[in-house]
């Protein structure tokens, strides 16, 4: 359990802390304090990630500590304004009924989400490899019979379809137990699918640790499957489900590239949108919903016609009329859209 580092004094509780925090050119000693605390929380989670095997500083040449600082470096970029610019989107005006318990909470996900997103990066500019199983794993789970995608703390995760919420309450079982189990039930010559439901499996039969396991831990494991078993009794990586022609990008990949990116906007863009206000989260998947459709139909990735925004608003919001789309809806897709295909081009052009 991460405990708030004690005070003196001199020292600002954290709503207090943020409070400076979010004021234009905050000084040089609430800026201190804010990322102690910060790599604190970071070096925290990494080492909760080391213990369960998901996570190996030494892959990218690093120690764990500086791999923490590298994970929240940009959260201090400030504006023209002077304004920390992740810290003044992401938490704005405090609510005054929020608590110090709260504001943490909240502090531990803004940390945690960039610590996730420096791991993905870093096995994306170190593993390619990698990086392209933990995509087709997010693509293998796309209407899974056994397991789904979901999210914990910004960390996508592997969860048995039917599993309660609470499950995170309970500790990550750790990659050793796993992987006996793992290799215990996994038939040989399994394809990326049937290997998902024998995770789904185990996971729905845990007491002891949480339902559910993170991608990248799972992208690892079965790495680790397929290097120490013996191409007797183990199928090669089937290129139909891990592409191993890195000169061109199939269907398939072009579509995870797309829950790819609309999944980072959203994290970026939408969630903010929504923690303001400005947006209801029903209304923020609709839209979402809608740009994947736009980028699937705009890439000739759907089996229909091109369709106009409108057409394919309308199918996730029934009844919106022409008149609505302008004055409403018109400008939050269309930068909508804009954003997200702005980054699945960026990352396509890694992939080629």
């Amino acid at each position: 359990m991460l405990h708030v580092p004690q005070r003196t004094s001199n020292q600002p509780n954290l709503r207090d802390l943020l409070s400076l925090i979010l004021q234009p050119y905050p000084s040089p000693a609430a800026i201190t304090q804010l990322v102690d605390l910060c790599y604190k929380i970071a070096v925290a989670l990494l080492r909760m990630k080391l213990g369960a095997g998901t996570f190996h500083p030494s892959r990218f040449g690093l120690s764990l500590e500086d791999f923490a600082y590298d994970s929240i470096a940009d959260l201090y970029r400030q504006d023209q304004r002077g304004y920390l610019m992740t810290f003044a989107s992401y938490f704005g005006v405090l609510e005054a009924r929020a608590t110090e318990g709260e504001i943490l909470v909240d502090l531990r996900r803004l940390i945690a989400s960039a610590v996730n997103q420096r791991i993905v990066l870093a096995y994306r500019e170190n593993d390619p490899s990698l990086a392209k199983l933990i995509r087709n794993i997010k693509l293998g789970l796309r209407n899974h019979s056994n397991a789904k995608l979901s999210e914990h703390q910004n960390d996508k995760v592997i969860v048995p379809r039917g599993a309660e919420l609470s499950t995170f309450l309970l500790p990550e079982i750790s990659q050793d137990l796993l992987e006996i189990e793992f290799r215990h039930r996994v038939p040989s010559n399994s394809g990326l699918k049937e290997m998902i439901a024998v995770l789904a499996k185990i996971l729905a039969e845990q007491v002891e640790y949480r339902k559910a396991y993170t991608v990248v831990g799972f992208a690892l494991l079965i790495r680790s499957y397929f290097a120490s078993t013996p191409a007797s009794t183990a199928a090669s990586t089937p290129t139909s489900t891990i592409e191993q022609d890195g000169s061109h990008l199939t269907e398939d990949d072009f579509k995870a590239l797309i829950d790819q990116a609309v999944m980072e906007v959203r994290d970026d863009t939408g969630n903010k949108y929504v923690r303001s206000g400005k947006m209801a989260l029903e209304m923020s998947d609709k839209y979402f919903r809608a740009v994947v459709d736009i980028l699937q139909s705009e890439f000739s990735l759907d089996d229909g016609e091109r369709r106009s925004y409108l057409d394919i608003l309308k199918t996730h919001l029934p009844g919106v009329t022409e008149s609505d789309y302008r004055a409403q809806h018109r400008h939050i897709l269309e930068y909508l859209v804009k954003l997200t295909r702005e980054r699945l081009l960026d990352e396509a052009r890694k992939e080629l």
